[in-house]
C-alpha cells in the first residue's frame, strides 16, 4: 500500500517557528501587563520625568546648610558622630567611591530609590488585594509629591530611611505567616533605618505589635527584637569607643531642650542650681523658636556649666525631663497643636519655625560658599561651592509644586481611614482580616510625625517620611471599609455577603498580579 502523505506543505524551520511563538507570547504578555497596570505605569513615568527634571534643574545636588555637611564629613571619616548616626554617611562613602567622587551620583541614586519605593507600595497593595486603580492611587503620593522629590535631590538621609522602613514593612505583610528569617530581616532593616534617622527607633513598637497581634508566634517576635537590637547595640559599642558613652547620638538633650524651653515655666520646678540659667526670663510668647535655643551661640544651652561627670547634653536632657514632669499637659497641648498644624490645609509656617521654603524648589539657594570651602578643608573631597540652577526647569518644578504635593487634610483622611479599618477589618470569613496590616502602616506613619514633634520642633520636613506609610494606609483602609459596607448591604438585601478572594499560596513568588486578599 502507498504511504499516506504526512503533510501537504513543507514545514518552516522549527527554530524560527518556536522563536516567533515565544516572541508573540512575550509581546502579548507585556501588553496584558501594561493594560492591567496602566494607571500605575502612567504615574511611574510622570514620577520619573519629575525626578529627571530635578536632577537637571539643580546640579549636582542640593545641600542643607547643617545636615548635609555633617553627613559628608562623616562619609569622609566614617566614625560615630555625636549629632547624626553613621548609616547614611556609610552609604555616601560607597556612592561617592563608585561615582568617582561626583556628588551628582547621590541624588541620582536617591531618585531611583524614590521610584522603587513607589513600585514597592503598589506591589504590597496589590498583594493585599486592592484593585489596580486603587493601589496606584495609594502609591501616587510616593511618586508625585514634589516635596519628596525635592528632598531626594538633597544630600539627606530621609530617602534612605523611607526605603528601609518601606521594605521592612513589606516583608512583614507580604506573607500571612512570614518565615522567621524574613521577620528577622525586617528587624535588621528597621535597625538600619534607626541608624539613618534616630526617630526610627519608635517603629519597633508597631512592628512588634503586628507580630504579636497576628499571632505569628514567639520565635518570630524574638527574631524581630534581636535583629533590631543587635545592630544598635553594636553601634552603641562603637560609639563608646570614640566618645566613652553607650548611645547612638549625644545631642538628644539639645533637641529636647529646644522643644520644651518654648513653653517651660520654671516656677516651682525642682532642679539643680546650675540648671537655673536654662530657664528663660522672657514670657513664653516672646521667646524665639526651638532652632534658636538649639543652635544659637547666645542660647543658654551653649553656656550651661554642669559639674564634672555630667556632660552638657546630659544636663539639658535632665532639665527637659524635669519640665515634662512639671508640665505634662502643656507639653501634650503643644505637640498636639503642631501635629494638627501638619495636617492643616496648605504649608504655612510661623516666624520662629523652620521655613517651608527650605523644602520647596526655588530659583536660588542659600549662599553656602564659606561652608563649602570649610568642608573642603575638613573633609578632603571637594564640595561644590554652589548649586547650579537651570532656571526654565526650576520654574517648571516651582509651578508644579504649588499643587503637586500631598495636602495635610488628605493625610488626615488617610489616618482616619486607617484607624477605622483597623477597628473593623474584613469579616472573619476572609483569608486575612487586614486589621493588623492597616494599623501597622497607620500608627507608624502618625507615630513618626508625632515623635518628631515631641522630641525636636515643628518642621514640614518631619512630615515627609510619614507620607510613604500613610498614603498606602489610606488606600488599604478605604478598600477594607468599602468591602465591609458592601457586605452589610448585601446581607441586608438578602443576598450573599461579598467575601474576599481566596488567599494565594502561603509563600508564592512575588508578583504584582497575585493578591492575597480581594480582587
Amino acid at each position: 500500500m502507498p504511504r499516506p502523505e504526512a503533510t501537504l506543505s513543507p514545514p518552516g524551520p522549527p527554530a524560527t517557528n518556536a522563536g516567533t511563538r515565544a516572541s508573540v507570547r512575550r509581546t502579548s504578555g507585556a501588553a496584558a501587563l501594561a493594560r492591567r497596570h496602566w494607571l500605575f505605569l502612567v504615574l511611574f513615568a510622570a514620577g520619573a520625568v519629575l525626578r529627571a527634571m530635578a536632577s537637571l534643574g539643580y546640579r549636582p545636588a542640593l545641600l542643607f546648610y547643617g545636615d548635609s555637611y555633617y553627613y559628608l564629613h562623616n562619609a569622609h571619616r566614617l566614625i560615630p558622630n555625636g549629632l547624626r548616626p553613621a548609616a547614611y554617611p556609610a552609604l555616601l562613602k560607597v556612592l561617592l567611591a563608585l561615582g568617582g567622587g561626583h556628588l551628582a551620583v547621590v541624588p541620582a541614586f536617591q531618585h531611583l530609590l524614590g521610584l522603587a519605593l513607589g513600585v514597592l507600595a503598589y506591589a504590597v497593595l496589590r498583594r493585599l488585594g486592592l484593585p489596580a486603580w486603587l493601589a496606584a492611587l495609594g502609591a501616587a503620593p510616593l511618586l508625585l509629591d514634589a516635596y519628596l522629590i525635592d528632598l531626594e535631590q538633597y544630600v539627606m538621609a530621609e530617602t534612605m530611611f523611607d526605603v528601609l522602613v518601606g521594605t521592612a514593612f513589606a516583608l512583614l505583610v507580604w506573607w500571612r505567616r512570614p518565615p522567621v528569617t524574613v521577620v528577622a530581616t525586617a528587624g535588621l532593616l528597621l535597625a538600619l533605618a534607626t541608624l539613618a534617622r534616630t526617630v526610627g527607633i519608635v517603629l519597633i513598637a508597631p512592628a512588634l505589635l503586628f507580630v504579636l497581634g497576628t499571632r505569628l508566634g514567639g520565635a518570630r517576635a524574638v527574631a524581630l527584637v534581636v535583629a533590631f537590637a543587635l545592630p544598635i547595640g553594636l553601634y552603641a559599642g562603637w560609639f563608646h569607643h570614640y566618645h566613652r558613652r553607650y548611645t547612638i547620638t549625644s545631642f538628644d538633650g539639645h533637641f529636647l531642650y529646644g522643644r520644651v524651653v518654648d513653653f517651660a515655666t520654671c516656677q516651682g520646678l525642682a532642679i539643680p542650681a546650675y540648671e537655673r540659667m536654662l530657664c528663660p526670663a522672657m514670657p513664653p510668647a516672646d521667646r524665639p523658636g526651638p532652632n534658636w535655643y538649639v543652635w544659637n551661640a547666645a542660647s543658654p544651652a551653649s553656656h550651661v556649666r554642669p559639674p564634672k561627670g555630667i556632660t552638657r547634653d546630659r544636663a539639658l536632657l535632665q532639665f527637659s525631663l524635669a519640665v515634662l514632669r512639671h508640665q505634662p499637659l502643656t507639653f501634650a497641648r503643644v505637640v498636639g497643636a503642631d501635629f494638627l498644624h501638619l495636617l492643616a490645609p496648605g504649608h504655612r509656617t510661623g516666624r520662629w519655625q523652620e521655613p517651608v521654603r527650605m523644602w520647596q524648589f526655588g530659583l536660588s539657594v542659600p549662599d553656602q560658599r564659606r561652608a563649602a570651602l570649610r568642608a573642603q578643608r575638613r573633609f578632603g573631597p571637594p564640595v561644590p561651592p554652589t548649586t547650579r540652577i537651570d532656571r526654565p526647569v526650576a520654574q517648571a518644578l516651582i509651578a508644579y509644586q504649588r499643587a503637586g504635593y500631598t495636602p495635610g487634610p488628605l493625610l488626615a483622611l488617610c489616618i482616619a481611614l486607617g484607624l477605622g479599618a483597623g477597628a473593623v477589618g474584613l469579616r472573619r470569613a476572609a483569608p486575612r482580616r487586614l486589621r493588623a496590616e492597616v494599623l501597622l502602616y497607620t500608627l507608624s506613619g502618625a507615630g513618626l510625625a508625632l515623635t518628631a514633634m515631641a522630641t525636636s520642633m515643628f518642621d514640614y520636613r518631619y512630615l515627609l517620611p510619614s507620607i510613604p506609610l500613610l498614603a498606602p494606609a489610606g488606600a488599604l483602609g478605604a478598600w477594607i471599609l468599602a468591602l465591609r459596607i458592601a457586605g452589610r448591604r448585601a446581607a441586608g438585601g438578602g443576598g450573599p455577603e461579598p467575601v474576599a478572594a481566596s488567599a494565594a499560596p502561603e509563600e508564592p513568588s512575588p508578583s504584582l498580579g497575585a493578591p492575597v486578599v480581594g480582587a
